[in-house]
């Protein structure tokens, strides 16, 4: 994956400090060109005005805009390789920085999110939905604080071609100049065994799994030419694996894909995604 062009989309402010931080940081190690990006609407637009009073009015919501965009980029004027701000007229947020993002042939679309971003908060954040669904490039959710030298980035497969996430992966693991792991989750098996199972060798079974989806992984690392990557097999679901694993090692970034065609060498579902980035206090870079 390389990384020349950074669109930020933001819709409300409340977290945009914290992803220029790491815009800055990504900026700085690959040299990309960066773009903010601020989308805005008003009922004015569907009333019966004369147009060029609408127009007039239209041009003053946006000045608006740009003027907080500007005061907010201050502190970062000296620190990343700006393009200029750009303030956005649009009723649907996600199909404007979509398009945009087109038009500038961005690499990677980042998108500040709110410090308490839970379930309840998302759900009233189409944008942030619709941008994971969308986007035909990847999409980085910021939420957390901060990143610094040396934090470790958790990409979660499904055991087959994962060409895209893991390039993603090692690219970002290089920018934090952090450890890399990868892990990826097997069914369970077993959990309501009756008298008529007790025959079943549901033991062999996890120990075969296991040892199948181990082997895969190594074979996705060797394929990818990474270095010094940690490979984790565990049993459960996908959502439930990857959150304890967050929980417990504090991985500054974790890499998702976001739709599977189905089949069981599909793990990750896109409602998967959106359960764990609910959920996880690390910040989420999706891929579809």
């Amino acid at each position: 994956m390389q990384i020349d062009r950074i669109l930020v989309a933001n819709d409300s402010y409340n977290g945009l400090e914290r992803a220029l931080s790491k815009v800055a940081l990504i900026e700085h190690i690959t040299g990309a060109s960066v773009e903010v990006a601020t989308v805005v609407y008003d009922s004015v637009d569907e009333q019966p005005i004369p147009e060029h009073e609408k127009a007039r009015l239209i041009e003053a919501f946006m000045a608006a805009e740009r003027a907080g965009v500007v005061g907010i980029l201050k502190p970062f004027e000296d620190k990343i390789a700006w393009a200029d701000p750009r303030v956005l007229w649009g009723k649907r947020a996600e199909t404007a920085i979509i398009k945009e993002a087109g038009l500038r042939k961005v690499d990677l679309i980042v998108k500040p999110m709110a410090e308490s971003a839970g379930i309840s908060d998302l759900l009233h954040t189409p944008l942030d939905w619709r941008l994971i669904r969308s986007s035909p490039v990847p999409v980085l959710m910021s939420k957390s604080e901060g990143w610094k030298k040396g934090d470790d980035v958790l990409v979660a497969v499904d055991a087959s071609d994962n060409r895209k996430l893991l390039a993603a992966a090692g690219e970002f693991t290089r920018v934090l100049n952090g450890q890399l792991f990868l892990v990826s989750s097997y069914p369970d098996l077993g959990q309501g065994v009756n008298d008529y199972q007790v025959a079943i060798d549901y033991q062999g079974m996890k120990q075969d799994m296991h040892a199948s989806y181990g082997a895969e992984l190594n074979r996705l690392v060797d394929e990818a030419g990474l270095q010094g990557v940690e490979t984790i097999v565990q049993e459960g679901k996908p959502a439930t694996v990857i959150h304890a694993l967050v929980r417990q090692m504090e991985p500054a970034l974790v890499v998702l894909g976001t739709s599977a065609h189905g089949g069981v060498k599909k793990l990750l579902l896109g409602n998967t995604v959106e359960k764990i980035l609910a959920r996880l206090p690390a910040d989420v870079l999706t891929m579809r």
